[in-house]
């Protein structure tokens, strides 16, 4: 698999000298921007556990695969806008070394649900086929803009889009909190309105979906299970943005939702995508 090409290369270069810096970031940006199976795939961040007590060490990963599984990414300080954490309403940067694997180590101060979030910094992707970009659109629940596409007069062939991820991670930290997720300035950002980690056994999450900051409806959230692997289609944001999903089992949870945006010239991507990612543990 290409991502864990990429992964690899990247783990052994970095450890190797620091004159292979250059070589790392034009290949990695080589593969990001030409592979299309790297740009249809999730984007979360995980952690060695879900719930810690105060500084306990925690290693967090970044994540690029399918189905709750996939290799873990570095630390690339180009690569993103922000890398924080935000705990009891502090918000403190993430900070590491390029290569650093995983991609920060976190020990908290104080007790409370701890959001660690991670902004990237656009990449371009092409699809030189038609049909695999349909593919992604229908995976991704966006199929009203297969014909919204050839309304804009845009190609069926070298289709163009820049995508940004938006990667959302809770942490329990100490004894169970009330403490809830909040918005932390992302342009897309899934926002869960109810600590999961409190969540009853048949309890929906209501969870809030943020485009710059003001709610976006009708917006199709895909959930994963880490238990199962099993990856459906779920409910659809409404006109203030919020929905109600169904977390049926125990274990890790991932959330998903991409917003797709044409674009006019002088541009020269046919689109623009938002990826948000929402990461946490049904105790």
């Amino acid at each position: 698999q290409i991502e864990r090409i990429m992964s690899y290369f990247l783990k052994t270069l970095f450890r190797s000298s620091i004159f292979f810096v250059p070589l790392i970031f034009c290949f990695l940006f080589f593969l990001l921007q030409n592979t299309a199976s790297v740009k249809a795939h999730e984007f979360w961040l995980y952690p060695e556990k879900f719930t810690v007590q105060k500084h306990e060490k925690n290693p967090i990963t970044i994540r690029i695969g399918q189905y709750f599984k996939g290799e873990s990414w570095p630390y690339l300080g180009d690569s993103f806008y922000s890398f924080n954490y935000t705990l009891n309403g502090k918000k403190i940067p993430i900070k590491g070394i390029d290569g650093d694997d995983p991609a920060a180590v976190l020990a908290f101060e104080s007790n409370g649900l701890a959001v660690v979030t991670h902004h990237t910094k656009p990449i371009e992707i092409e699809f030189k086929e038609w049909e695999k970009f349909k593919t992604y659109l229908e995976n991704e629940g966006l199929e009203h803009r297969i014909p919204d596409h050839l309304r804009f007069g845009f190609p069926k062939a070298n289709i163009t889009e820049q995508y940004v991820r938006c990667a959302k991670l809770l942490i329990a930290v100490g004894n169970k909190s009330k403490q809830k997720d909040e918005f932390t300035g992302m342009p897309l950002e899934l926002i869960a309105e109810k600590n999961p980690f409190t969540l009853k056994e048949d309890e929906k999450l209501p969870i809030r979906l943020l485009h710059n900051g003001k709610p976006l409806g009708g917006a199709r959230v895909i959930q994963i299970s880490k238990r199962s692997g099993e990856r459906t289609k779920g409910p659809t944001t409404g006109a203030d943005g919020r929905a109600l999903v169904t977390i049926p089992g125990k274990g890790p949870w991932l959330l998903n939702v991409v917003h797709l945006i044409p674009q006019k010239a002088p541009s020269k991507t046919h689109w623009f995508s938002l990826w948000a990612s929402l990461t946490f543990q049904k105790l």
